[in-house]
């Protein structure tokens, strides 16, 4: 009686698909408002955003984009931004897995940028000797002699609006 050994083999392809596309929890800073200083000066609040990306995949590539976009109430004479402006930051976060599968998050921010000082004005008061001639002064004749100045903080293209007020006696 022998012994008859029975050798059998097997063969199984296992295929693992990765169907899901990574996660991204994505956290914006708040927005704020900053005021400037008497030499216009200010502290901008740069602050990084929060991210985590949950993937199997140890190989997925992330890319943070940041866009800043500055909405002036004016641009001054020399282009700079004078006095008040905002700034709108953009994080946009990108996750790639190597299987192609990707997913994209964003959060925006917005910062004021105040003045909150005041122009300053020096006003030139005149005084007109009255006489037959001053009836025919036209309203131009009038502020022709008066002069105002004004001048602020951030701001090099400050707008001027005089009022005359003439005092007579009749």
């Amino acid at each position: 009686v022998g012994s008859d050994t029975l050798t059998l083999t097997c063969q199984q392809l296992i295929t693992v698909e990765d169907l899901d596309a990574p996660e991204i929890t994505l956290t914006c800073p708040d927005d704020s408002t900053v005021y400037v200083d008497a030499d216009c000066a200010y502290n901008y609040p740069w602050e990084a955003i929060e991210y985590d990306v949950i993937d199997c995949d140890p190989n997925t590539v992330v890319d943070v984009d940041t866009t800043v976009t500055l909405t002036p109430n004016g641009l001054g004479d020399d282009d700079t931004y004078e006095g008040c402006f905002t700034s709108i930051e953009t994080w946009t976060v990108t996750a790639t897995d190597s299987c192609g599968l990707s997913a994209t998050e964003s959060c925006t921010r917005t910062v004021h940028i105040l003045d909150s000082i005041s122009p300053t004005i020096d006003v030139i008061d005149m005084e007109v000797e009255c006489g037959p001639d001053y009836g025919s002064y036209s309203h131009e004749n009038w502020a022709s002699l008066g002069m105002a100045t004004a001048m602020d903080n951030c701001d090099t293209e400050v707008s001027i609006t005089v009022t005359h007020v003439a005092f007579h006696d009749d």
